[in-house]
């Protein structure tokens, strides 16, 4: 096992066929590494493995766009997003695009309509917006503050495409709502508590968010889509099959 590997993101295809898993590296100035797997037609990774820098430092997150020809990466310590272009057939990465001047990227989303690019700039507590050209190029377009004192953390984006969530390390949620062009207006924050990561039922009436700890439920008001906490999930420790308790 390599000592500096530290595998923090994975993710598939849209074909299913191949398998990206981002290498962060463990010390800070090190190049990232996307390991490419390809899926046997059992559904396990097997067969060739190709090996791409991230075309950065310390890479922190990474998305596929929906039509499956490009790969864009948040490499947060060298303040860059890199756009590669992804070989349909063979699921080979080629670098093409390499942006930078963006204070420690570390978190993305890419809208479904695969247009507008929402990336997390955590030193500047804001999340910045890009058009996707159809080459896969990106176009600066927007930066929105979060209203946070605290470093932007997580991103999600509401099933319904209208609304943008973003979590805070002062323990806030930040809505925005998603026009029907991808600009985005600030609705407001809640105090949700620490939270690392989200996640939206595919009917957005819910939310969940953990902490090192536990599991945050929350219902998401059907007009303003601003969260309200229902629930703390207690998940056990090493007992196997136990049931998880709300409170």
């Amino acid at each position: 096992v390599d000592p500096e590997q530290d595998l923090i993101r994975v993710t598939v295809d849209p074909t299913g066929r191949f398998l990206f898993v981002l290498d962060g590296r463990v010390n800070l100035g090190n190049t990232g590494i996307i390991h490419m797997l390809q899926i046997d037609s059992d559904g396990i990774p097997g067969g060739a493995v190709f090996n791409t820098p991230s075309g950065g430092f310390n890479p922190e997150a990474f998305v596929i766009a929906p039509n499956g020809r490009f790969l864009y990466v948040a490499n947060s310590y060298g303040d860059r997003i890199t756009v590669f272009e992804l070989d349909r057939d063979f699921g080979i990465l080629t670098q093409k695009y390499s942006y930078t001047g963006y204070d420690r990227p570390t978190n993305m989303v890419l809208h479904p309509d695969g247009f507008s690019l929402y990336v997390v700039l955590e030193n500047e507590e804001s999340v910045a917006r890009f058009r996707v050209e159809e080459n896969g190029a990106l176009s600066s377009l927007s930066e929105y503050q979060t209203a946070t004192p605290e470093d932007t953390l997580e991103i999600a984006l509401h099933p319904n495409r209208d609304r943008l969530y973003l979590t805070s390390y002062d323990g806030t949620i930040a809505t925005f709502q998603v026009t029907a062009v991808g600009t985005l207006t600030y609705q407001g924050q809640v105090d949700i508590g620490l939270t690392h990561a989200l996640a939206i039922t595919p009917d957005g009436m819910n939310l969940y968010g953990t902490t090192s700890q536990m599991i945050r439920e929350f219902s998401l008001d059907a007009t303003s889509g601003m969260p309200t906490l229902d629930g703390v999930l207690d998940v056990p420790g090493q007992a196997a099959h136990a049931r998880p308790t709300l409170r």
